[in-house]
């Protein structure tokens, strides 16, 4: 008799038994093993795999530094300045419609379209960097000789004339009114509407 070596997790284990040699192994004898499951195998590493991503994450994190500027909508936090800028954005939309067929769309086009108004803000001091007002327009007309429709499409990148300094809730207060579009921005600077003369 002697004794046979298993092995379990990794761990030499020995038991009484048969010890096997060449001749008994040729012979068929058996030796025992133990089985050994993979989760308990691993899960040691699992733990290492997710510490070691979670302080990655945590580094990179620490590591990227604040923005300086933000869109409007984003201040004074991420998604809190939707509500104001949103509704001021409407009111200078109705605004542009209600005139639009007696200025602009009386020329070259007829349908103007306010597409996006957006500025950039300074996420501490809360001053407007820039604001930009984005329109569309297009005139599609059909060739008498061919009946293929021809048509013209163009978009229009118009900057609205804010004084430097100032602030977005500065704005917010001076055009909170009727028709925001025709009041003069902060700090006498012109309206929206100048901007759009010479834009358009």
């Amino acid at each position: 008799m002697g004794n046979v070596l298993t092995a379990a997790c990794g761990i030499a284990r020995i038991h009484p038994g048969k010890l096997p040699d060449r001749r008994g192994l040729r012979r068929g004898a058996r030796c025992r093993l133990i089985h050994c499951s993979g989760t308990a195998m691993f899960k040691p590493v699992r733990l290492l795999v997710v510490l070691l991503l979670s302080g990655a994450t945590q580094f990179a994190s620490a590591a990227t530094p604040a923005p300086t500027f933000v869109d409007a909508v984003d201040w004074p936090a991420n998604g809190e300045g939707w509500e104001a800028f949103v509704d001021l954005e409407q009111r200078l939309e109705q605004d542009f419609d209600n005139i639009c067929g007696d200025t602009f769309c009386g020329g070259e086009f007829s349908d103007y379209q306010p597409l996006r108004l957006r500025c950039s803000v300074h996420r501490v001091s809360g001053v407007v960097r820039s604001c930009i007002w984005t329109f569309g327009a297009s005139e599609v007309s059909v060739d008498p000789g061919s009946g293929y429709l021809r048509s013209d499409s163009r978009v229009w990148r118009c900057t609205v004339p804010l004084k430097a300094g100032t602030r977005l809730d500065e704005m917010y207060r001076t055009l909170a009114v009727n028709n925001p579009l025709f009041e003069p921005l902060p700090g006498g600077a012109p309206p929206i509407y100048d901007g759009l003369i010479g834009c358009l």
